[in-house]
């Protein structure tokens, strides 16, 4: 029981200590070396590409979904939510930003592992295309 309340006591000393600059234990120098490490990774150009290629189809989804009439104006059953207009286009442009930063560094690193950001950005612009779609009940719109 001593042993589980020094360990609590440590580990709150170290918590405080990290929002206050760091902890100079063993612990805090591993987790600052654990974040470096996260930092610092890489992906394989196989993962950046296939990252890249889910992108492209979500834009093309995304795309499709925009051009139908809005929901305020069409007479058809199958529109476009006007409020999921603004966010879906900010999420494909930062999307596309990524992607193209991806494909820059595939085509100037041919076969060298990439920056894992550039992964993260990616799936991160996915994801929230998905996650827009999901709150306005967007299912896939092909031509």
């Amino acid at each position: 029981m001593r042993f589980m309340n020094r360990l609590v006591a440590v580990s709150m000393l170290c918590a405080v200590g990290v929002v206050g600059g760091g902890c100079a234990t063993p612990l805090g120098e591993g987790f600052t070396s654990a974040v470096a490490s996260l930092n610092s990774a890489k992906v394989s150009p196989a993962v950046i590409l296939a990252a890249s290629n889910s992108f492209d189809a979500v834009q093309v989804t995304a795309e499709n979904y925009l051009r139908l009439p809005s929901c305020r104006r069409a007479t058809t059953a199958i529109c476009r939510q006007p409020a999921a207009t603004k966010p879906i286009g900010n999420a494909i442009l930062a999307g596309r930003k990524a992607r193209d930063a991806a494909q820059d560094f595939l085509r100037d690193h041919p076969g060298e592992l990439g920056p894992k950001g550039l992964y993260d950005a990616l799936t991160a612009s996915v994801g929230t295309v998905r996650d827009i779609f999901n709150q306005y009940n967007v299912e896939a719109v092909t031509r």
